[in-house]
């Protein structure tokens, strides 16, 4: 979506690096001027993610932390780095340069 002054214009865009497997139910937030944290969600009804995604708004380049590789099919398991446990509907703030995920529901073997 484009805003420009009173008027809104919607296009789709072509998207480049890591880009996400598709999902649903995630949670996102800004943590920049020009970039989108996004968390989780559900790959299927029973599957649910718990990776990070940061798209780059200003050339929709998509990217992962260095040590959040994935880009495969969820498995609700633990993470190795300590990353919150599987789970969709959750949400997430930016406060002081961290991000904090909230709610939801899944878990581990949900």
């Amino acid at each position: 979506m484009k805003l420009v002054k009173d008027n809104i214009e919607w296009r789709q865009v072509q998207c480049g690096g890591d880009i996400p497997l598709e999902r649903t139910n995630h949670c996102a937030c800004a943590i920049s001027a020009e970039k989108l944290f996004v968390f989780g969600g559900f790959y299927t009804s029973n599957l649910r993610f718990n990776d990070v995604y940061i798209l780059k708004t200003t050339d929709f380049n998509w990217q992962q932390p260095p040590n959040q590789r994935s880009g495969i099919e969820p498995k609700n398991t633990e993470s190795k780095i300590g990353a919150p446990e599987p789970r969709a509907n959750c949400s997430a703030n930016f406060y002081k340069e961290k991000v904090y995920i909230f709610g939801g529901h899944g878990g581990i073997g949900y």
